[in-house]
């Protein structure tokens, strides 16, 4: 090695390290200010999915049980049947139940599917539907996920959870606990996990004006992509995930798609708050960390939270829930964070695994733990595990022990590792495997990557 590349390199480390350093001590210096909003913890049990008849003695179980809040699922499509068509009949029982007679707060899970792909649907078109890079559908039986870049559709949603929230908030003031708002087949916050959409023609449309913004010419971006387009309306966003990640294509892509997330995901924010702004606005993502998170769009999440009251990871039963929450935490100052506990048979050993998950997280500033994909009879099939939890309820929100120690992670590395392995074993030795709270700093420079950022 020569001289010369040596102290490149040298003067490289040093420029990172005081990088690194000035993010720590920035993290440091918010200490003082993420003090939770609240003291007391909830034990959330997420109701069944569609209308469901059966509410009353799944409700009446989860209460009997522990629970201290209820969310309630409400299907777009359930309530907003056709374009001027609307029936909240079934979901004001389920609430008038919740609030009136088991005298508990109600958070609401607004799921913004709509059956648009073939296009059926009066309210919105198989325009506003995304597409994966073969143009299929990205849908189920009850609904097909929508395209952050439809304005049509971002539009349509606000008025319809403007007509949610508002009717329930005249109604019941003081117990809506949260309004979150999923936009995948799971009720979560981004996009298909593992996949790099949308590739729907309006985004398509979307991402060549942003390239235009960009690059003003065809020639500066062929330059940098190494192409040879004619002109922007002939440039195609890639799709091979095998090479996404080694040319600048791939994350130009990633951040025009992280872009039309935010936007949707702050109008979201502004329609719930400019109802109230004691409403508290949720935001749940599938993982944040996890080998899919570069598909669903959520590995810059801090950017994506600026309007969120309240953040939680869907974590698989096997994940680390104390990394998993301080790099919530980290990345939420001010803001509830939680956990979501997942069906009964996802994990060999429930008993244990949710048990262990709820107990870490709470150990680790969490404010709420959510339960989905429980009826009543798997409730009543394990009520030893949900009175253990339940005994985590009476205290307050952990404020967590002094912290001695934080790390940096840079978001570009994660997307090209495929995941936060190598961070989390620096994170396990950090936190005493977990025992201890570490500040989990996640830096934003997959916009530096692509040297364009429009915010």
């Amino acid at each position: 090695m020569s001289s010369s590349n040596s102290k490149l390199i040298l003067h490289t480390l040093i420029v990172f390290a005081a990088f690194v350093m000035c993010d720590v001590g920035t993290v440091r210096s918010q200490i003082s200010t993420q003090t939770p909003t609240t003291n007391k913890r909830y034990l959330v049990y997420g109701g069944l999915w569609g209308f469901d008849g059966t509410f009353p003695g799944a409700f009446d179980e989860a209460v009997n049980d522990g629970f201290n809040a209820i969310r309630i699922h409400v299907p777009w499509a359930g309530i907003q049947r056709t374009d001027g068509t609307w029936d909240f009949s079934f979901l004001d029982q389920e609430v008038a139940y919740v609030v009136g007679t088991k005298n508990l707060p109600v958070a609401f899970l607004i799921q913004l599917l709509r059956p648009s792909s073939n296009g059926s649907d009066s309210v919105l078109s198989p325009g506003d539907v995304m597409r994966d890079s073969s143009g299929g559908c990205f849908c189920q039986p009850w609904g097909g996920q929508l395209s952050f870049a439809s304005d049509n559709f971002i539009q349509t949603a606000n008025t319809f959870i403007q007509a949610v929230v508002s009717r329930y908030q005249a109604k019941y003031p003081q117990s809506i606990l949260y309004v979150a708002i999923g936009t995948t087949l799971s009720a979560e916050a981004g996009y298909p996990a593992s996949r790099m959409s949308d590739y729907s023609p309006i985004a398509i449309a979307k991402f060549r004006n942003w390239l235009q913004t960009k690059y003003a010419s065809i020639n500066n971006l062929n330059l940098a992509w190494g192409t040879s387009f004619s002109d922007f309306n002939s440039v195609t966003p890639p799709s091979d995930l095998n090479t996404i990640w080694n040319n600048v294509s791939g994350f130009e892509w990633y951040n025009f798609r992280h872009y039309m997330l935010k936007q949707a995901l702050a109008s979201f924010a502004a329609t719930i708050h400019g109802i109230s702004p004691s409403l508290r606005y949720g935001v749940q993502f599938g993982s944040t960390f996890d080998g899919s998170s570069d598909g669903r769009g959520t590995i810059n999440f801090p950017d994506l939270i600026g309007n969120a009251d309240v953040v939680w990871n869907d974590d698989a039963p096997s994940y680390n829930h104390s990394y998993s929450m301080d790099l919530l935490r980290s990345n939420s100052s001010n803001k509830w964070i939680g956990n979501d506990i997942d069906g009964p048979t996802v994990s060999s050993n429930p008993d244990i695994d949710y048990l262990l998950q709820a107990t870490q997280s709470f150990a680790h500033g969490a404010t709420l733990v959510s339960v989905s994909n429980w009826n009543q009879v798997d409730l009543q099939n394990h009520r030893p595990l949900w009175s253990k939890i339940a005994s985590l309820l009476s205290q307050p929100v952990t404020a967590g022990p002094a912290v001695s120690s934080a790390m940096t992670e840079s978001a570009y590395n994660i997307v090209r590792t495929w995941g936060t392995t190598s961070y989390q074993a620096k994170y396990q030795m950090l936190s005493n495997n977990g025992a201890d709270w570490v500040f989990v700093v996640r830096r934003d420079d997959l916009y530096n990557n692509s040297a364009f950022n429009p915010r």
